[in-house]
């Protein structure tokens, strides 16, 4: 399993790399990593792949994975200098046949904005939504990995 801030650091890298095949430039801020992470945390859960240690919260701006949000935050003014994703990060996500579908969700996700990511995660009946309900509006709420992966595989395994 990996530390959500090695998955942040595959995220940024695999970015980058789209960046440069399509000579482009997709802002990466604190909420659209966020939320890249956990459309790409819920693919993997549909396909039965629980990689990431920490869950995801429920906070009134989307869910959040803390420790990559405070992270980002401390780094953000050097992220394009941070060093590329290490080996056995890669290794890691190979082992788990993961790499495949991260990057074709990121081909999508990654042109997207913060507000139309966070619309999308925040939507009715997401597992953001169903935390909250459950916790009667408690924010810092984990969200169940069991209801990420039900709620993402009814967009249908391709």
């Amino acid at each position: 399993m990996l530390d959500s801030i090695d998955f942040a650091r595959y995220i940024l890298w695999r970015v980058k790399a789209l960046e440069q095949q399509h000579n482009a430039h997709y802002q990466i801020g604190p909420a659209k990593l966020n939320n890249i992470m956990y459309i790409c945390e819920g693919i993997l859960l549909a396909y039965g792949i629980n990689i990431i240690k920490e869950n995801a919260q429920a906070w009134d701006c989307g869910p959040i994975y803390p420790k990559v949000y405070k992270w980002f935050l401390e780094h953000h003014a050097v992220s394009a200098s941070l060093p590329d994703c290490s080996d056995e990060i890669k290794k890691c996500l190979e082992k788990y046949k993961a790499i495949p579908l991260i990057d074709r969700g990121l081909t999508v996700l990654a042109t997207q904005t913060d507000e139309e990511l966070t619309a999308w995660s925040r939507g009715k009946s997401s597992p953001w939504e169903q935390t909250l309900q459950k916790s009667r509006g408690t924010e810092n709420s984990p969200i169940d990995k069991h209801v990420m992966a039900r709620y993402f595989s009814r967009f249908g395994k391709r």
